[in-house]
């Protein structure tokens, strides 16, 4: 996920194929965009949501580990040269909370 709106759809519906479902905003913070995404048939389990706002995300593992491994659902695994290749190198770093 990125901070850019258009660069979300971008990634999720142009690379990986999902369709953007919906765009609305975030109701706590009016001025991001809350972003849902899809397969095309609507199944269900594949609805995923953002609010692209900057940083872009938030750290969930352990800060030394960050961009060394792609983890992606086994159905993507014959795409992963793409997706890869449509990956920009992020370069972690901590916000200091007071």
């Amino acid at each position: 996920m990125q901070g850019d709106p258009q660069g979300n759809v971008d990634f999720y519906a142009g690379v990986l194929g999902l369709r953007l479902i919906k765009k609305t905003i975030n109701f706590d913070a009016p001025e991001v965009y809350h972003l849902y995404f899809g397969n095309e048939q609507g199944s269900p389990g594949t609805i995923i949501t953002f609010f692209p706002a900057p940083p872009g995300f938030t750290v969930d593992e352990e800060l030394n580990e960050l961009g060394h491994k792609l983890m992606l659902p086994e159905w993507y695994e014959p795409q992963r040269s793409v997706i890869e290749s449509n990956l920009v190198p992020v370069e972690p770093r901590v916000i200091k909370q007071d």
